[in-house]
């Protein structure tokens, strides 16, 4: 972990915790001259008439960029390249992990940092006294206790921020703890580069053919025939077996990779933040099932049973992947491929992929994903996250729907099977 020497930041977080008193010196209204109360009022309608007309941009701008892209913004979102090795990848921020005890988990701290990393100051230097920028950290370690270091609402906005945060055994606090990433470079599903992917089409046309009605010739009118209703054979749902699905990828990350840094600490920290109306985070289970859930599936006669499914969140109305899971083959390609054709549906603007890097995550790469450095991607999720503080949806005029609890995919109008 690179030692930084950062007053400079310090000094920058009690500045920004410092308010002037408003019991300063203020001479009352009432004892001014007309003149002076009128130029006062005159002030006041003017600031009020800049703060509708800002307004009213924000509206248009929001409007704007929930539209769906041109073909000239399509073109220009296909021109990101869609490989980046592990070796680039994790060569990008040379400095590695940032930590200053005097830095805690607060979102002051949130503050200071996305600051200083989109000014690209230099905020201190390294032991052989090179100069530091936050741009080139890629984790960020805050200080504090464990409460605070967990705290939902702490790790919501984290997300907001664009941080992907996992888990180490590794850092200053002495046991399991969050691991905020800033990443250098993220993996970002445009539409229309999932739409164009080979690996998407070839999915979406196996899918298509089996959930198509099979068609019979009736014994009393040769020339006639009589369509019957196909078996579903997947069926998928979001949050409707929270913990269940968690189950799942716990033991399979176990299984598969000896550990899971998606742990039931984290996971119970998103339950949380997700259950507090006031901000903007939401956890998703996205489910995928073998017939109907809950139910017996009707060609085993069993209880349907999850076969693959992830864990994610969404802010606003972009969706991020944290981690998945699959029990029987070609599942796991299956849930992905819906879910990026119901995302779509949804009108959520894109879908997040979080690490992007080559061979091991070639995967994201099939399904159209492009690797958008830190800058353009910070940008392109501030124009669509919304406030962090929330009191309504706010989804009004702009044809977003948010997935629900419990609510079930229509597989077949998401892959343009029915209207």
């Amino acid at each position: 972990m690179t030692e930084v020497h950062s007053s400079g930041c310090v000094a920058a977080l009690d500045q920004a915790s410092t308010y002037p008193n408003p019991k300063a010196d203020v001479t009352p209204f009432s004892s001014l001259s007309p003149q002076e109360k009128e130029l006062i009022r005159e002030k006041q309608r003017a600031a009020k008439a800049k703060k509708k007309q800002a307004k009213d941009s924000n509206v248009t701008a929001s409007s704007m960029t929930d539209a769906p892209p041109s073909s000239q913004e399509q073109d220009e979102l296909r021109k990101y390249p869609d490989f980046i090795s592990s070796e680039a990848y994790f060569s990008a921020c040379p400095a590695g992990f940032f930590y200053d005890p005097n830095i805690t988990a607060c979102g002051a701290s949130l503050d200071l940092i996305m600051k200083l990393v989109d000014s690209d100051e230099v905020v201190g230097q390294d032991r052989s006294g090179r100069q530091l920028r936050l741009s080139q950290f890629q984790y960020f370690v805050f200080a504090g206790s464990t409460k605070e270091i967990w705290d939902p609402t702490f790790y919501a906005r984290q997300g907001f921020e664009g941080f992907f945060t996992i888990t180490t055994d590794r850092g200053p606090h002495g046991g399991n703890e969050p691991l905020p990433e800033l990443q250098p470079f993220y993996g970002v599903i445009d539409w229309c580069n999932f739409n164009d992917a080979k690996h998407v089409k070839k999915t979406v046309r196996k899918l298509s053919q089996e959930l198509q009605p099979l068609h019979k010739t009736t014994s009393t009118d040769a020339a006639g025939s009589q369509e019957l209703p196909a078996h579903c054979p997947y069926y998928m749902y979001n949050n409707y077996d929270i913990d269940g699905t968690f189950d799942k990828l716990d033991a399979y990350q176990k299984k598969r990779h000896g550990s899971n840094w998606l742990n039931k600490k984290y996971f119970t920290t998103m339950k949380i933040a997700s259950a507090d109306q006031n901000i903007n985070f939401k956890l998703h289970t996205i489910e995928l099932y073998d017939g109907p859930a809950g139910c017996v599936n009707p060609i085993s006669g069993k209880t349907a049973v999850m076969i693959a499914g992830e864990i994610g969140f969404s802010i606003g109305s972009v969706y991020t992947s944290l981690s998945g899971f699959y029990d029987v083959a070609n599942a796991g390609t299956i849930q992905l491929v819906c879910l990026g054709r119901w995302l779509e549906h949804k009108k959520y603007v894109f879908w997040s992929m979080g690490h992007c890097y080559s061979p091991e995550l070639e995967y994201k790469r099939q399904l159209g994903h492009r690797i958008y450095p830190r800058t353009d991607f910070l940008k392109k999720l501030r124009r669509h996250r919304g406030d962090f503080r929330v009191q309504a949806a706010g989804t009004e005029g702009s044809g977003f729907m948010p997935l629900a609890d419990k609510e079930e995919c229509n597989l077949k109008l998401v892959l343009g099977i029915e209207s």
